[in-house]
């Protein structure tokens, strides 16, 4: 005489299916977060390689003096819109940003719509553990404000700023000192990382890599202005 399953055997099955589920499931997630931290860790050296040109390209340009006069229109013609009279170059920095105004050759530039002479600012969003840029290609007297978010998807653990004259300082400021650092330098951490939540603390130091960039600048001694 055939019979069929009861409630209890039934039950005992889909216990074991959905444990068996959920083991395979882990193994599954597991694997697929050591491919990524290995994946990262191999990528994080050619993203830090991209990150010191563009600032190297960028702060070697720094230039003072202090303001320059902008180019008079051609006769009967208007002047370009939103140009100031009035540049102000040098550099206002603190350890998590840093603003300034830099000379760069149009082939030089990653986006060629924009002039030889631009106001750059970088800025560390602690929240969203990402580095903020903005370029003001119509630069003013507002040395640390105006322009447009350019895209520069780059997360980070942390980011540091330092400025050398004599000694190393976590701040500058070219509006007060008439002055442009020596060299700058930047420590940052870069991990790719975005949802972190699902990382623990030592998966997520696994993906950090720590990289420093030390840029010289070119003009700091013979573009002094003394007042």
């Amino acid at each position: 005489m055939r019979r069929g399953f009861t409630i209890v055997e039934v039950l005992i099955v889909l216990g074991i299916t959905a444990i068996m589920g959920v083991l395979v499931y882990n193994a599954l997630f597991v694997s697929m977060k050591s491919v990524k931290i290995v994946d990262t860790a191999f990528r994080m050296p050619k993203r830090a390689l991209m990150v010191s040109r563009v600032l190297e390209r960028e702060l070697t340009g720094i230039y003072l003096p202090e303001y320059i006069e902008a180019p008079a229109p051609e006769e009967g013609k208007e002047p370009p819109p939103r140009i100031s009279e009035r540049i102000r170059f040098g550099v206002i920095g603190k350890s998590r940003e840093i603003h300034f105004t830099t000379m760069i050759p149009p082939q030089d530039q990653i986006v060629e719509k924009y002039g030889d002479i631009l106001e750059i600012g970088y800025e560390f969003d602690s929240k969203n553990k990402k580095l903020k840029k903005r370029v003001d290609p119509f630069p003013d007297e507002n040395l640390d404000k105006g322009g447009e978010k350019v895209d520069f998807d780059l997360y980070l653990d942390t980011i540091e700023f330092e400025y050398y004259d004599t000694k190393w300082q976590d701040s500058w400021d070219s509006t007060k000192s008439n002055t442009i650092p020596r060299a700058i330098r930047v420590t940052l951490e870069l991990i790719e990382v975005e949802d972190r939540e699902k990382y623990t603390e030592e998966e997520l130091k696994a993906m950090v890599l720590k990289h420093q960039i030390l840029v010289l600048l070119p003009n700091a001694v013979e573009n002094r202005r003394r007042f």
